[in-house]
């Protein structure tokens, strides 16, 4: 399940949760991560023509939504297209079958 989460715990940050994998953003520091992660499921679902819940759930199934919290720093500065083939592959190295 796709749950979003966003709430200010006592360190100033923000977390968002995708069923048991919680990802944690500095506010300040990583404040554009959010909006990249949802953009990247919307545009993974658009290009599979899935629901935005079947994407989420498909992602965080396969790792993909760890793959990008992990490769943030270096993801969000490549064409968005580059990416979401980037995050098929990772789907599809841990076992997903979509793409």
């Amino acid at each position: 399940m796709y749950v979003f989460e966003s709430f200010f715990c006592p360190k100033m940050k923000i977390r968002l949760v995708f069923n048991d994998y919680i990802i944690y953003i500095q506010i300040m520091a990583d404040k554009y991560k959010i909006p990249y992660v949802n953009m990247c499921i919307r545009l993974f679902a658009r290009r599979f023509q899935l629901t935005l819940q079947g994407a989420a759930d498909y992602l965080c199934k396969f790792k993909g939504i760890r793959f990008l919290d992990d490769c943030y720093p270096s993801e969000h500065l490549l064409p968005v297209e580059d990416a979401l083939d980037d995050l098929v592959a990772v789907c599809k190295s841990n076992g997903g079958a979509i793409g």
